[in-house]
């Protein structure tokens, strides 16, 4: 089965961190989202300063990576 993988880039330390899959972008976006809203979550602090891309297709029984074209699904939000 392919599954897709989405991580989140930090803007200031332009590194990418916290891989993991979803069904797709609606869905990775929605929990996205909810990290940002989450005083907990790092990225809540300041939530402007990060963004969720896809990263990969992945066949999860063979290991064979399709579009791989890591586009950016949606951008953190400053806190209000």
């Amino acid at each position: 089965m392919f599954k897709r993988y989405y991580a989140i880039y930090d803007k200031i330390a332009k590194t990418y961190s916290g891989l993991f899959e979803q069904q797709n972008d609606a869905v990775a976006s929605r929990l996205f989202e909810g990290q940002q809203k989450n005083k907990e979550s790092y990225i809540s602090v300041k939530p402007e300063d990060f963004s969720l891309h896809y990263i990969c297709t992945m066949e999860d029984e063979t290991g064979e990576i399709r579009d791989n074209t890591n586009t950016t699904v949606c951008e953190g939000k400053p806190n209000e």
